[in-house]
Formats: structure tokens, sequence, C-alpha cells
């Protein structure tokens, strides 16, 4: 039984309180949420959606690293990588593979003949394959886990379930994502945060503690 407490994971959990506590939504029919967040809609919230829902590109990854380079130990950048590749693992298993071709809700509502019943958001490019699960979802709720049992500090890791949450919602809220895309997204992202670090810290090395030297 791995110990999360000794592995400072503590700061997980409000990550994976969010997500089950939102369990019981998979049980609406297939497209209920997409259409509660659809009749939402207003240009306020679709430049808004449009925006935030950019956190979860995984181009940051690379600010990220840089961060933990610079003057960190080792250990820190080699974890952030390891669970970048878990992570980057899951979403591709899965549309490439075990669940390719599962249509997104704009190829669906134009197949079921609907899609005009629904506002789609100006600007945004509709994808119309491989929706499952979430790669955005992923990406946030890994990054925001990830900086949150990092930093050990109870009032950011909610601010950063705040963030991830809402950067969840808006691929549902933009047409790109149903809500098991990215309920499942969210699990595989704080799944890589939790991987990473139990790996690294299972099998600590001596070059964990060095840093790089800046000059």
């Amino acid at each position: 039984m791995i110990a999360i407490k000794s592995y400072n994971l503590k700061p997980i959990l409000p990550f994976l309180a969010v997500v089950l506590l939102s369990t019981p939504l998979l049980g609406l029919e297939k497209g209920t949420v997409f259409a509660q967040l659809n009749a939402l809609h207003q240009s306020s919230l679709d430049v808004f959606f449009k925006n935030i829902t950019y956190l979860g590109d995984a181009s940051y990854a690379l600010l990220i690293l840089l961060f933990f380079l610079y003057k960190k130990p080792l250990e820190w950048p080699f974890k952030f990588t390891v669970g970048f590749l878990i992570h980057g693992f899951f979403v591709h298993l899965f549309k490439q593979w075990l669940a390719k071709g599962v249509l997104r809700p704009y190829a669906y509502f134009t197949e079921s003949g609907t899609v005009d019943r629904y506002l789609w958001v100006e600007g945004v490019s509709m994808k119309m394959l491989n929706s499952f699960p979430s790669g955005h979802t992923t990406t946030v709720f890994f990054f925001a886990s990830f900086m949150a049992v990092y930093a050990q500090k109870k009032e950011l890791t909610y601010g950063l379930v705040v963030i991830a949450a809402i950067a969840a919602i808006s691929r549902v809220y933009l047409g790109q994502h149903w809500f098991l895309d990215i309920y499942v997204g969210a699990l595989f992202g704080c799944c890589s945060t939790f991987l990473a670090q139990w790996i690294v810290q299972a099998n600590p090395r001596k070059w964990h503690q060095n840093r790089l030297q800046w000059k």
C-alpha cells in the first residue's frame, strides 16, 4: 500500500475530489452537459473560455521545465519530464489506439442532423474525431496538480484546482469534447503527477540533488 503522505502527494487529493464529486454527471444522457453549457453562450463567456482553454496547451511544458531547471534540484525537472511523458502516453494510447475515431460534438451533431440547434463559438476550429480523452484537460490537470505538489501550499492548491476545472469545462463549452472526455482526462492528469512522484522518489539517485550551474 502506497502511503500518499510519505510522498508529499496530499495536494493531489483536492483535484481528485473535484473530479469524483462530478461523477453523477456521467449518468446523464450523452450530450446533456454540453447542451446545458451551450445554453449559457454569450459573447463574454465565449472570449473567456476561448482564452482559458489554452492553459491546457502542452507547449507550456517547456516554460515549466525551465522553471524547475533554474537552480532547482534535478529531481524536480526529472519528475516533471517523467510525468509529462506518462500523460502523453495516456492521451496517445486512447486517442490513437483504444478510442481512435470517436466523434467529437460537432461531428456527432452534424451526423445526426441537429448541429444547427446549438451555438458554436466563432473563430474556434472545430475538430471532428478522436474525442476521448481530452488532451487539454489531461495536460492542465497534470500541470496544476504537479505544481501543487511542488509548492505544498494549501491556498495555491485550491486556486490551481479552480483554474484546472475551469479550463476543463472550457473544452465542453467550446464544443471540442464531451463531459466524459474531460472527466477521464482530469483523472489521467492527476495519475500522471502521482506516478511521476512515486517512480522518482521510490528510486532515489545521488544526482537528483544536483543543480545546474547558471552563470
